[in-house]
């Protein structure tokens, strides 16, 4: 009898063991899953603080020419779209000429967002953009509409209107 007690405490004892181990194991994935579970409860803190993000369509727009003289986009037949998320932003503009769509420009990278002025560095570009280069736009945000102008220096060289598409 001896022995099979000392048999049945040996197995107990690995019982109690394993049984040790998968309730740490178990313990230990729900501490690691807690954070995780807490922020896909919650909106993501940069879209609450910055209304840009999301999928916007070019409008209207207009823009100084080297002539000094504003080219409407409507007399160009331009449509774009832009993307922006909580630290980058991308654009393809098309034209329209004979019922066909061609090539405009595109352009994507990072910007910053600070108050109500919107600043792109553009990363890639059609248009040759030098490295370092910006372009700073005043913006405002109208229900589903974005307002910009864009200046170089403190001169007023573009303003757009941008519908939000989600």
């Amino acid at each position: 009898m001896n022995i099979k007690f000392t048999e049945l405490y040996r197995q107990l004892g690995r019982l109690t063991k394993a049984k040790n181990l998968k309730v740490l194991g178990l313990f230990c994935i729900m501490l690691t899953s807690i954070p995780l579970a807490i922020g896909q409860n919650q909106p993501k803190q940069e879209s609450l603080h910055n209304p840009l993000i999301g999928s916007w369509a070019l409008f209207d727009g207009k823009y100084l020419n080297e002539n000094k003289q504003w080219v409407d986009y409507k007399t160009l037949n331009l449509s774009a779209i832009k993307l922006v998320s909580a630290t980058h932003f991308s654009f393809t503009t098309m034209k329209k000429e004979g019922g066909k769509k061609t090539f405009w420009a595109s352009a994507s990278g990072h910007y910053e967002l600070i108050n109500n002025q919107y600043t792109e560095f553009p990363t890639l570009s059609s248009f040759g953009v030098k490295p370092g280069e910006s372009y700073r736009f005043l913006f405002m945000l109208k229900e589903n509409e974005w307002h910009t102008q864009r200046y170089d220096g403190e001169d007023l060289v573009e303003e757009e209107v941008w519908k939000r598409l989600d």
